[in-house]
Parts: structure tokens; C-alpha cells; sequence
């Protein structure tokens, strides 16, 4: 038999160029791993073949049903199982004979490699009964979520306010006087937060007990917290003072002169920290309130003194340090140990009651989803930790139930495991064997997801916990450093700057000790080198920033597009750049990426952009919502005003303002509707609404919105607009929602007018239709977050001077995942709230938690680019922005803690993170200041380019054009070549002017009076009457279809059964001439009718003339023009053919004779060729006449 053997595994799927970090995260077998995994280093591909190489190893008999391989989406999922199913499909095509291999491949089809809320879901619906659950239970959806959490607080805010609960009253007021939106919200939020931990209701007990304890407050977190930030800030201003001292060499004479104050200054601060360190907190605050900074000497200056290069220091470092410790001094050590104490007993009621209020709130929460049979996502959790564990004796163990299902496992398998939350963690330890069968990667540089509250400070105290790999202790810790997606171009610009920014202080780790180390295979590239750009817009008054770097990113794009920048084909040769290659990347698109997008449409760049307008805020869905809102209740006045100015009813502003006029106390529809029986367009718009309205009752709304689109303008309107594709196509998508939303809820027009309405208020958007396919050769304009796991080969980090978000610090309330949930202490009465010593700290630690997510943000976004990376920053004040960054970047090789908390932007960092870089002397030169070089390690040497680009206003744009015009010199041979083309004529000129095809009725109107083209009138205009022309077509077609021998004995009955047939509308009925019909039907011309050998009735011809009959002067002659008619009647006789036309037209007999007779000439001509026989007379009958005219 032809099997695997071990040596051959070995070889297949342990190959040479594998580095030693990844054989062992593939092979290790003797306890749990956690494999951190940095930017590009293969870690999909190691997690892949370590599942293959277990299920594939000769000794071992783990099964892939005992595998749990845990993504957190479900697209991850799908790729990961499509890598190991390819890598074992290998094998086994090379040993089909293999048993075991047989085995593992189907297996793997029932293996569980998945989410871990498909994890949770599987083991509650395995449970259910012992849950209590139902087992039909669904998942709802965000948006129906927000609803029913906003449903049931609100019913349990009315129950307080019926009650009159004082203590709510003042809970209310305490957190806002005039409303209880802020207490709702903190109530909301404590909510989410608590269902992260595995035990909510113990984490609200826990933070209470902070507050009940009444512990000194120095030993109390909050305490601990703002010391640690004291010492901090006083090391910091020790190396500020250090910094400008040192600055002041370059002048020896200046240097010696202010080192005693300098000195002094330096040790004054020194005793300080070291006191701090060993005092209470009343002591540390009296100490820091009465320290001063030593004065500079007051000696005369010597010879050789320089004043502004002390003055320049002054400003830059020691003032800084000045300022730091005012804010310790008067932000964070202005409360004593007794107030701090007060304060924690005055606020201690109303947290209790706050807190109670959650507890309640979770219970009816938890109720009332049973109610409607749906669960989130975090109660599968939830319960799934209440199927696992129990409490016993005061602590948490596990079931019976949980110890069989973690015995299923031999090994769990959790990728992305530096996003994880409490509950979620948990989860994982559970259900391994006590902790030992886990294999966890993830890369806490790369945890952005604070906003999902996500907590990076799990991976941290698990990295720093495990054992480092290679010492025979587990767990261990497994690193993974070399990057194979990147060229040591940027992955040492990004150690250059990582290495001075990310600390355990601020990013969570200390980057020195793991950084990217370049292992991608790329051919030489001298452009390649990171690029620094500063578009400067000091030199123009009034300017969008944006838009100033949107233009000139779009032109840079162009450019490089234009002159073929290289990068690496998939044959590893250059070859010139696609569109697809560059990438813009933004923190926040919101606002930014329509703007860019803009920009390079100019350019005629393709690109593809996240909607940053919205889905629900587009011109197409706003304007359908809103037709619905009026459908749904018509009293609504700014619906219903945008609905009616909209081209679906085609109102005008002075339509409106004369409906508006006829009651302005009432609402508009009443105004509509009063005026309804003088003004036609209103009546038909109150048809067409109340038809709607009856339809909305009976449909659902899916349904409803079909019939919207095929019945009504307003599908077809959006067609006709700019970007019809994707207004069509996000039309398209709203019916989509809307059967999904009848499916999942079912509750009428008015419920998913307020599932909208809780999307819009809650910002949980809805995505628009996307019109581009993967493959579309296009810029993409995406988010940071929405880039993370994708590679481009040209990265723009783009508006690097958006500022940080610190919002959430603002509120009343803070919840800190150090320090809990604390809020401002307040005193209604005086409509007064102040911040107390534990908001402080929360606020501080959740800065710190920011400003590191922050950080991270950034490493994604520099670590996307392959090959290319270039950061833009633009800004007015580039010279100020410089200035500070020297100050802040201090001397070490580390960018002190502080002064990367001081950042407001990613510009403060990069700035910062620049302005010692070797090759950077550009970049120095807006400093204005001596800045030391910090010189690169081994792993960071780079050359970075710098550009400075200085955009000019319109004006001097169209000037300089002018300029350029008229500095121009033309070759007076390619001027003569122009002249020639543009002189040159058509010889057969006049030919285009000669039209192929007319007919009979265009070449007499050609030969008569100029008449205007009369396009058919709408038909809501036509109700009021027809014009003469129509009624003349009215009078043909009566005759055309008409039987002659009923019209003569009944013209009224055989009128009525054209009409019901469909031969006439109503209305052309109504407007024909009975009286001359009638003459008509009892002429001696009628007569001949019945009488002829044939009739022929509207007989049509084709006929050719020469062109100079009808354009005599055109000077073109046998040229042929092909000529249509239809004649109304030819009577056949024995002696020849009779040609008859009828008219309509009120005139006179010789108007109408010298009017037609060209006309009938033609058509004799034509007549007499088509039948081959001769006419013997021409006829124009003049109905209104109510005679013959031969001609």
C-alpha cells in the first residue's frame, strides 16, 4: 500500500524555508501555545498546516472532529477551512490509498471550524431544554435589539415616574436636571459593558464594593492609578529640563551660565518623586501644591550670552514641564483624603440605585427576548458559560455537562485571539482541559476593536505570564517576527517608528523586543524608499484642508499612474502600477472619502469608496422613507412637503406656497386636500396616495415598495439622474431590507418605519449597494479598520491631522475596563457637576486605552503596504506642528509616555517619530531649533524621501496658466499642419444636409410656412380638451376603423362600440364633428364606396423622388429620398382609381385646395406606381365643410 509516512509528512508540509518559529507553532504537542503573531508573518498559513500536520501525523490519533478551530467571522471561517481541506486534499491525491487520510477528509466536513458565536449556538440549541429555552429561538438583528431595549427601559422609567420613586427622581436629576436621556444612556451602556464578563451581575458587585469599601485613597485603584501617572509626568519634566539643558551646548558660554538653575531645578524635581513614593495622599498633595520651580539666576549675562537660545528652550521644554506639573497640581491633587471620602459616600446612594436599576433592567431584558424566542449574540455566550459552570461554595465550577463537552476537544484552535473580550476568554479556558490543549494566535499590535470592547489586556497578561518558548515549560509563548508581505523599505520605516512610540506604557508591549524583520523576496527598486509629504497650506487665506489634500493625493495617484511606477508582477519581475494597487487609507471615512473620491474623478481615476453619506442619507432611499412616512400618515408636514417638491409629483415652490396659503394653522395634507376640488394636480396626488394607502394596508411592505417602483415615476426618475447605477441598485437593496424585515418582525409599514428610524438614531447604518466587483481595476478609499487583513502595494495614509476622538471622557460617566464605571458627582440644585478623584482616573486610564488603540490603528494602517508607503500631512501651521514634535521627542531613544498622551493626531506621532530621522534634515528646517539625530537600529535603516508641496489659490492657478500661454512659442510647421486640418471641407457637404427618408406631410411643411414641432401634450393636460390636430387624428382613426354601413344607420351606436373596443378613448369621442360624420356617411362620396370594384382604407406607400423636387437649391441631383405616406381612402372604379382624403381643418374651400394639392400630387404619383394603375381623380372631403373639393 502506498501511506504516508512520517519522514514524507515531514518533508511536505515542514518545509526549509520555513523559520524556526513557525516548525515549532506547526509541531509543538506538550501544552498550550500563544502565537504572537506580528504583521505579515504568516499566521493563517501556520494555524492551517499545524491542523493538517495533527490530523496527518503517524502517531497521533487526534480526529478533525475533535479539532474546535475558532475566526471571528464568518468569511475567516470559510477561508480557513478551505486551507486546510486544500492542504489535506493534497495529500491525499498523492496517497489515495492512505486510510487515515481517507478518514481525516471526511471528517473534516463535520469538523468545527467556525465562530465562536456559531460555537455557542450549537452547544445552547444541543442544551436547550436545560437553558429553558425554546429550540426554534432566532438571532435578532441590531437595530430590532435597540428597539426592544429601548422599549423596555422605557417602561421601566414610566414605572418609576407612576410610583413617584424618589430615589430615581434624584437619580435622574443627578446625572441631568431637565431629562432622563443621560441616565437612559448610562443605563444602556453599563448594560453592554457587564454582558462582556462572564458574570454580569458580579462585575456590577465588584464595582460597587469599590465605593463601600472605604479604603485610603492612595491604596485604592483610582489612587494607584494617578500616582503611577504622577511619577510619569515628574519623570517627564526631569527629561524636559534635561533636554534643554543639553540643547544649550551649541553656545558653551550660555550652557555653563544656566547650569546651576538648570541643576537645581533637576534635583528639586528628583526629591519631589521621591518623595511622592512615600507619602499618603494628603502629604503628596501638599507637596505638589507648594513646589516651585526654582528661579533663573538674576547675574548679569556674560559676554557671549544668548538670550533667544534660552528663551527658545524656555518655550519649548522647560515651560512644557511647567505646564504638566500645574495640571497635576490643579487637576489630580486638588481633592484631600476626607474629600475624596465624602464624595464616595454622597455618590454611593445613587450608584446603588443605578445599579439596581441595571440589575432590573437585565432581568426584563433577559424576559423579554424569551418572550419573542430571540437572543443576541452575547446571550448565546452568556448561556453557554451557564451551561459549563455553576456556583458552589462561592466559587464558579464547572458542570457535568461542561466536563463532556470540553472532553470532545483534543485541541482548540482560536485565531484573532488579541480581540477578545472577558466572557469570551473564559469561554476558550472552559472549554479546553484545564487550559492546557490551547493554541491561541493573535497580535495585540493589531487589536482595534475597543469600540466592539474588545480587551487587548488579555493576549498582554497572557504574554507576559506564559513561558518563552524553547525552555520546556508551557504554556509558552511563540513569536513570530518575520514579515513576508513587506520590503525592508517599509518594514524598517515602521520599526524606526514603532520602536520610539510603542511602549508598555502606551500600545501594551514594548516593540523593541519584537520587531518586523524583512523576509519578502523583491527585485531592487531605488523609488521604494517611505515617503513624507507636507502639503503646506500657510500661504493660502481661505482653503479646505481636506479638499486641498485630496487634490493632492489625486494628482500624486495620477502621476505615478501616468509615469508607470514599478512594483512586483506576479512573475516577481516590475512592471508598471495598476489602479488597483494604491490604496487611501483614512481613519475615519465619514465626510472625508466622497471628498477624495471627488477629487480623483477629476483625474479620471476609477475608485472604490465606503459610502460615507449612509445608506438611509441618500437623495433616493431619504425620498422613498419619506413617501412611505407620508403613506403610512399623511399628517406628517416636512415628509410631505419633500415628497411633493420632489420630480415624483413634480409640485413647484409656488404650488406649494399656495396650498401652504389656503390654511397655515392646519396641517399641509388637510391644505392638500381642501384644495383638492380647485387644483387638478392635487386631486390626482391625493388618487394616487390614497390608492397607495389601501395597498399598504393589504401588502407587505416589501410588496408595497414594488409597487412604488412599477407604478409610480419614481424608479424611473432616479434612472435618469448622475450615478443611476447605484441609486438603482441601492433602490434594488431596499427591498431587500424590507423583506428581510417582514420576515424576521412582520410588523406592517409602521414597524419598519421605526426600525429605520432606530437605525438613523442609533447609527447602526445600513450598507449600500456596492457596484464594483473585486476585480474592478480601481483606487480603493477604505477605513483603517475596514483594511486590516488586506495588503496593497501603494499605501496613502491620508488626513494624518484628523483628530482623535476623546468624546466619551466628556460625559457625565466613564466606564474604564481597569477601573469600572464612575461618574461626575453633581448637585442638581445648583445645576452644578464637578469631576471627583475616580472619574479622573478613569479618564485618565481610558485615555491612556485610546491614544494605545490609537497607536495600533496606526500599525495596521503602515503595515498594509507592500511595497510603498507614503503618509501625507497638511496643514496650515507645519511649522508649529515641527517645533513641538522636537520638544516632545526629548533626547532618548523612546518617546517619553507622556508626550505621546499629548498627541491629538497621528500628524503629533509621525512628526515626532520623523524629526531625528537621519535622511530628514528637510523636516528639521520647519523646527526652526537644534534637534538631535536619533540614529537607526539594525532593523530600522531607511532612507524616507520628504516633499513639501505649497498648493496655490485659484487665482494664481489661472494666472500662472496665463502666464505659461503666453510664453509659448508655436512650431510653425505643426501650426500649419492644424491650420490645414481645421480648413478642411467635405466635399459632399451638401449631401449631410439631404435627409434619406420623409414623408408625404414633412415635404409639404418643407415647401410651406415654417410651423414648430408640436410634441404630444401629457395626458393629465389633455383631460382638459383636445387640440384641433388631435381631433383631426381623432376623425381619421374613427374612419379608418369604422364599419360604414352601421355609422350610417346608427353614428352614435357605432361610436360607442369603437370606444368600447378600444378604437377611441372617451375623449376623442367626445370631440367629434357627429354633424359632418354624418354628411359624410350620406354623400354621393360614400355612395361610390359601396359601390366600387375595391376601397382601400389608410393604404400605405413607399415612393422614390429626386432630392431637387423637394431642396431645389441644395445643387445635389440624383440623390433619391425615399418618401412614406398613407392615403385615407382609394376607390377602385372601372375606369380607374379615385383618391380621396378627408380634412378636417376649419377653412375655406380655396384655403384648403391651395394648402393640399401638393400633398395629393404626391400621393397620386405614389398611388399610381404602387397599383400599377392610373387615378382618374383627386378628392379632398372637408368634413366642417361637409363637401367635396376635386382637384
Amino acid at each position: 500500500m502506498n501511506e504516508l509516512t512520517q519522514q514524507q509528512l515531514d518533508e511536505i508540509l515542514l518545509p526549509e524555508y520555513l523559520t524556526p518559529e513557525q516548525r515549532a507553532a506547526i509541531v509543538s504537542d506538550q501544552g498550550s501555545l500563544l502565537l504572537s503573531a506580528s504583521a505579515g508573518s504568516g499566521k493563517t498559513f501556520v494555524l492551517a498546516t499545524r491542523v493538517v500536520y495533527q490530523l496527518s501525523h503517524r502517531e497521533k490519533n487526534i480526529w478533525a472532529d475533535q479539532l474546535l478551530v475558532v475566526t471571528f467571522t464568518r468569511a475567516a471561517a470559510k477561508e480557513m477551512r478551505k486551507r486546510i481541506s486544500d492542504q489535506l486534499n493534497g495529500l491525499v491525491a498523492k496517497f489515495p490509498e492512505d486510510e487515515k487520510l481517507q478518514r481525516q477528509k471526511l471528517l473534516l466536513q463535520r469538523a468545527k471550524i467556525t465562530t465562536i458565536d456559531a460555537v455557542c449556538s450549537d452547544f445552547v440549541k444541543d442544551h436547550f431544554e436545560e437553558l429553558g429555552l425554546s429550540p426554534d429561538f432566532y438571532i435578532g438583528d441590531e437595530i430590532a435589539l435597540k428597539q426592544q431595549e429601548d422599549q423596555v427601559l422605557s417602561d421601566l422609567f414610566e414605572e418609576q415616574y407612576a410610583a413617584q420613586d424618589q430615589e430615581f427622581l434624584r437619580l435622574s436629576a443627578y446625572f441631568y436636571p431637565k431629562n432622563d436621556q443621560k441616565l437612559h444612556q448610562a443605563i444602556i451602556e453599563i448594560y453592554h459593558y457587564m454582558r462582556t464578563y462572564p458574570f454580569p451581575l458580579q462585575w456590577l458587585q465588584n464595582n460597587l464594593q469599590n465605593y463601600e469599601q472605604e479604603s485610603c485613597l492612595a491604596d485604592s485603584p483610582w489612587g494607584k492609578k494617578i500616582l503611577e501617572y504622577a511619577d510619569q509626568t515628574i519623570e517627564y519634566c526631569i527629561s524636559l529640563f534635561q533636554d534643554g539643558y543639553q540643547a544649550l551646548q551649541q553656545s558653551p558660554v550660555t550652557y555653563q551660565f544656566m547650569e546651576g538653575y538648570c541643576q537645581q531645578t533637576i534635583f528639586a524635581l528628583q526629591a519631589l518623586n521621591q518623595q511622592l513614593q512615600q507619602s499618603d495622599w494628603d502629604t503628596c498633595c501638599s507637596l505638589i501644591s507648594s513646589f516651585k520651580f526654582p528661579a533663573k539666576s538674576r547675574k548679569k549675562k556674560p559676554e557671549g550670552f544668548e538670550a533667544n537660545l534660552v528663551s527658545n528652550q524656555d518655550k519649548f521644554y522647560w515651560e512644557v514641564a511647567r505646564k504638566q506639573l500645574k495640571e497635576l497640581k490643579d487637576t489630580y491633587f486638588c481633592c484631600t483624603e476626607a474629600e475624596f471620602q465624602q464624595d464616595c459616600r454622597e455618590q454611593l446612594p445613587y450608584l446603588q440605585k443605578l445599579f439596581g436599576m441595571v440589575e432590573e433592567f437585565y432581568h426584563r431584558m433577559n424576559q423579554s427576548k424569551l418572550e419573542r424566542n430571540m437572543l443576541d449574540f452575547t446571550d448565546l455566550g452568556l448561556y453557554t458559560i451557564s451551561l459549563l459552570f455553576e456556583k458552589k461554595d462561592g466559587s464558579y465550577q464547572r458542570t457535568e455537562v461542561g466536563d463532556r463537552i470540553a472532553a470532545q476537544f483534543r485541541e482548540i484552535l482560536v485565531d484573532e485571539v488579541q480581540d477578545i473580550n472577558p466572557l469570551q476568554d473564559m469561554l476558550f479556558q472552559a472549554l479546553s482541559f484545564h487550559g492546557d490543549n490551547l493554541f491561541m494566535v493573535g497580535d495585540v499590535k493589531q487589536s482595534i476593536y475597543r469600540f466592539r470592547l474588545a480587551d487587548p489586556s488579555i493576549f498582554i497578561r497572557r504574554k507576559q505570564e506564559y513561558y518563552p518558548y524553547g525552555q520546556g515549560k508551557f504554556p509558552a509563548t511563540i513569536l513570530l517576527a518575520e514579515n513576508f508581505r513587506s520590503r525592508k523599505e517599509v518594514t524598517n520605516t515602521v520599526n524606526y517608528l514603532f520602536e520610539q512610540w510603542m511602549t508598555p506604557g502606551i500600545g501594551g508591549l514594548d516593540y523593541t523586543q519584537e520587531p518586523l524583520r524583512a523576509s519578502a523576496m523583491y527585485p531592487e527598486n531605488p523609488q521604494s524608499c517611505a515617503e513624507l509629504h507636507f502639503v503646506d497650506l500657510s500661504k493660502l487665506e481661505k482653503t479646505e484642508r481636506i479638499e486641498e489634500e485630496a487634490e493632492y493625493i489625486a494628482g500624486l495617484i495620477h502621476r505615478m499612474y501616468r509615469d508607470g511606477y514599478q512594483v512586483k508582477g506576479e512573475d516577481g519581475t516590475l512592471r508598471p502600477c495598476k489602479l488597483s494597487d494604491f490604496a487611501i487609507l483614512l481613519r475615519n471615512t465619514k465626510g472625508n472619502a466622497s471628498v477624495f473620491a471627488n477629487k480623483l474623478a477629476e483625474y479620471q481615476l476609477d475608485c472604490r469608496t465606503e459610502n460615507s453619506q449612509g445608506y438611509l442619507q441618500t437623495r433616493e432611499i431619504s425620498l422613498l422613507l419619506n413617501l412611505l412616512r407620508v403613506i403610512d400618515n399623511p399628517l406628517q408636514d416636512v415628509p410631505l412637503l419633500s415628497i411633493l417638491l420632489s420630480p415624483v409629483f413634480g409640485f413647484t415652490p409656488d404650488d406649494l406656497a399656495e396650498i401652504r396659503a389656503v390654511d397655515k394653522k392646519i396641517p399641509l395634507y388637510r391644505c392638500v386636500v381642501l384644495l383638492a376640488e380647485q387644483k387638478q394636480k392635487c386631486k390626482e396626488f391625493l388618487d394616487q396616495l390614497s390608492e397607495l394607502r389601501q395597498a399598504a394596508s393589504l401588502l407587505s411592505v416589501e410588496k408595497l415598495i414594488q409597487k412604488i417602483y412599477d407604478e409610480t415615476l419614481f424608479y424611473s426618475l432616479f434612472g435618469a439622474e448622475d450615478s443611476s447605477e447605484q441609486r438603482l441598485a441601492n433602490l434594488r437593496l431596499m427591498l431587500y431590507y424590507a423583506s428581510y424585515y417582514h420576515n424576521s418582525h412582520g410588523q406592517g409599514l409602521s414597524g419598519f418605519l421605526r426600525y429605520m428610524d432606530t437605525a438613523e438614531q442609533s447609527q447602526k447604518e445600513l450598507k449600500s449597494a456596492n457596484m464594483l466587483t473585486e476585480e474592478s481595476s480601481v483606487v480603493q478609499i477604505m477605513s483603517i479598520h475596514k483594511s486590516k487583513g488586506l495588503e496593497f502595494p501603494i499605501c496613502i495614509l491620508a488626513n494624518c491631522v484628523g483628530k482623535f476622538n476623546f468624546q466619551d471622557m466628556k460625559q457625565s460617566f466613564y466606564i474604564d475596563h481597569d477601573l469600572g464605571f464612575t461618574m461626575k458627582h453633581a448637585e442638581p440644585e445648583l445645576l452644578k457637576q464637578y469631576e471627583t478623584i475616580p472619574f479622573l482616573a478613569s479618564c485618565l486610564s481610558g485615555k491612556q486605552a485610546v491614544l494605545s488603540e490609537e497607536l495600533r490603528i496606526l500599525y495596521v494602517a503602515m503595515t498594509r503596504t507592500k511595497e510603498k508607503l507614503i503618509l501625507t500631512v497638511t496643514s496650515k501651521y507645519l511649522n508649529s506642528l515641527v517645533s513641538k514634535a522636537v520638544a516632545q521627542a526629548g533626547r532618548s531613544s523612546i518617546i517619553p509616555v507622556p508626550s505621546m498622551l499629548q498627541a491629538n493626531s497621528f500628524a503629533d506621532w509621525i512628526c515626532m517619530g520623523f524629526v531625528r530621522h537621519p535622511s530628514l534634515d528637510g523636516l528639521r528646517n520647519f523646527a526652526g531649533q537644534h534637534c538631535e539625530v536619533l540614529e537607526c537600529s539594525d532593523n530600522s535603516k531607511s532612507q524616507i524621501k520628504f516633499v513639501v508641496a505649497h498648493p496655490i489659490s485659484q487665482e494664481e492657478q489661472q494666472e500662472e496658466a496665463e502666464k505659461e500661454l503666453e510664453e509659448l512659442h508655436p512650431d510653425p510647421q505643426i501650426l500649419e499642419q492644424i491650420k490645414q486640418q481645421l480648413s478642411w471641407q467635405y466635399s459632399d457637404a451638401a449631401l449631410t444636409q439631404i435627409p434619406a427618408k420623409l414623408s408625404v406631410t414633412q415635404i409639404v411643411k418643407s415647401q410651406g410656412e415654417n410651423r414648430k414641432l408640436k410634441l404630444r401634450r401629457p395626458d393629465f393636460v389633455a383631460k382638459k380638451g383636445l387640440t384641433p390636430a388631435e381631433k383631426g387624428t381623432a376623425t381619421h382613426l374613427f374612419v379608418q376603423f369604422a364599419d360604414f354601413e352601421r355609422a350610417k344607420q346608427d353614428l352614435s351606436q357605432e361610436i360607442n362600440r369603437m370606444v368600447e373596443q378600444g378604437f377611441l378613448t372617451q375623449l376623442q369621442a367626445d370631440n367629434l364633428d357627429i354633424t359632418g360624420l354624418n354628411r359624410l356617411f350620406h354623400s354621393e362620396l360614400c355612395k361610390r364606396m359601396e359601390q366600387a370594384i375595391f376601397c382601400y382604407r389608410e393604404l400605405d406607400f413607399f415612393y422614390e423622388i429626386d432630392s431637387t423636387e423637394v431642396f431645389p437649391d441644395s445643387g445635389v441631383a440624383g440623390e433619391n429620398i425615399l418618401i412614406q405616406g398613407i392615403a385615407d381612402c382609394v376607390i377602385e372604379e372601372s375606369d380607374g382609381l379615385v383618391l380621396v382624403d378627408y380634412k378636417t381643418d376649419h377653412a375655406t374651400k380655396r384655403q384648403i385646395k391651395e394648402r393640399y394639392t401638393p400633398q395629393l400630387e404626391l400621393y397620386r404619383r405614389a398611388i399610381q406606381e404602387k397599383l400599377g394603375k392610373p387615378i382618374k381623380e383627386c378628392i379632398l372631403y372637408a368634413i366642417s365643410l361637409e363637401e367635396e373639393i376635386k382637384l
